[in-house]
């Protein structure tokens, strides 16, 4: 589990929906058992398109971010990045609050095309898995 935060900008042209968001996630830690811990973060960019209609929103989703993680309660800490390329669909629900302010609730599922393992002491202690979800509710400002 873990929190962060994005920055997202689309345009809708009847039905067509499409734009760009950039996401941060705060850093997470997880036990590796007697390895010690991981501590991992997420920065990353996508592009997205798909169809509205009223409230409802679904979207092909097209990601690649940079994921890094630190181990912890170890001898020797180590950092490790790693490119992240992920892709898959984004389906949500728009609740008008006001002519130019609405709050929307989304969920996507990616499947993560790049497959990372970090390691502490020659053992895997966190395997990127094959595929990924999240679920997000965010504010959103119509500037037209």
């Amino acid at each position: 589990l873990s929190v962060g935060g994005a920055v997202t900008l689309d345009v809708q042209v009847g039905h067509l929906l499409g734009g760009l968001e950039g996401r941060a996630d705060l850093p997470s830690s997880a036990s590796a058992g007697e390895l010690g811990r991981v501590e991992s973060s997420l920065m990353s960019g996508s592009l997205y398109a798909g169809l509205r209609e009223g409230p409802f929103f679904a979207c092909a989703v097209g990601s690649l971010g940079r994921l890094s993680a630190t181990s912890m309660d170890v001898a020797t800490a180590k950092d490790a990045s790693a490119l992240v390329v992920a892709t898959g669909l984004r389906i949500g629900v728009s609740i008008r609050l006001s002519e130019r302010v609405e709050v929307r609730v989304r969920g996507d599922m990616l499947a993560n095309l790049t497959r990372h393992r970090f390691e502490l002491s020659g053992e895997t202690a966190y395997e990127l898995p094959v595929a990924s979800g999240n679920v997000s509710a965010a504010l959103a400002i119509r500037f037209r």
